[in-house]
């Protein structure tokens, strides 16, 4: 494309958001104006536009650091790209264990959301739940998380043991060392209680469920293959 064809602030204002992308400290108005060859004013004109969508920030010097915005843009498309997998391994399992009832949840500091589910009652629909959640301590898809999620911890804060675990487990020494059990294996099992289901820790907050309400034991490594599948598959570069 000729340079002509180039909208020139645009590219301004993008070379001064790599430059604070780039660097690990503050830099200061006329730091950034002589490293872009830009006059001053012009250089603030282009801050503001950008701090204005979140892309730049002013410490409490009034240097010039890159913002948060590029990391919450980058953030929705992995979580967007993740539902899409998900959507797709709910369908996959479907067809192999018509019998189960599959949910993909996540976590945060506040809740374990079901987002997806495919049931034997409703074959070959993906629904989408609304208000579907999972209590802590109760379910292997609670368990799971609270395991390996990286909000784990701040969601035991806002859901302690002492007040919500102790109606699950009989002591928290049995609690950890179940902990300890889904985090050496990387998923939770339950095949009592009326529980026989499953639950696979898919990174870095989210979760496959799959239960068996009636029939055979369900066995976890028989659904484990798929689940690595989806995780190599979110691995992969973005196209």
């Amino acid at each position: 494309m000729a340079n002509s064809d180039m909208v020139q602030s645009v590219l301004r204002a993008l070379d001064l958001f790599t430059i604070l992308a780039q660097g690990d400290h503050a830099l200061r108005l006329s730091d950034l104006a002589e490293r872009t060859g830009l006059k001053p004013p012009a250089c603030r004109n282009l801050l503001r536009t950008l701090m204005s969508r979140g892309f730049v920030v002013q410490d409490e010097n009034g240097g010039y650091l890159a913002g948060a915005a590029l990391e919450e843009l980058s953030r929705r498309s992995r979580s967007r790209r993740i539902m899409r997998l998900a959507e797709r391994g709910l369908r996959e399992l479907a067809e192999h264990f018509p019998d189960c009832v599959l949910t993909f949840s996540e976590l945060t500091a506040d809740v374990i959301r079901c987002w997806l589910r495919m049931s034997p009652d409703r074959p070959g629909e993906l629904q989408h739940p609304e208000g579907y959640t999972f209590p802590p301590y109760s379910s292997v898809t609670s368990r799971c998380l609270q395991g390996l999620a990286v909000h784990a911890a701040a969601y035991e804060e806002n859901f302690p043991f002492e007040e919500f675990g102790a109606l699950f487990f009989s002591s928290k020494e049995i609690f950890l060392q179940e902990r300890e059990e889904i985090r050496r294996r990387g998923y939770a099992e339950r095949h009592s209680g009326g529980q026989n289901a499953a639950a696979f820790f898919f990174p870095d907050h989210f979760v496959f469920g799959v239960s068996r309400p009636h029939g055979p034991l369900l066995r976890p490594e028989a659904v484990k293959p798929f689940i690595d599948r989806l995780k190599r598959d979110a691995e992969e570069p973005l196209s």
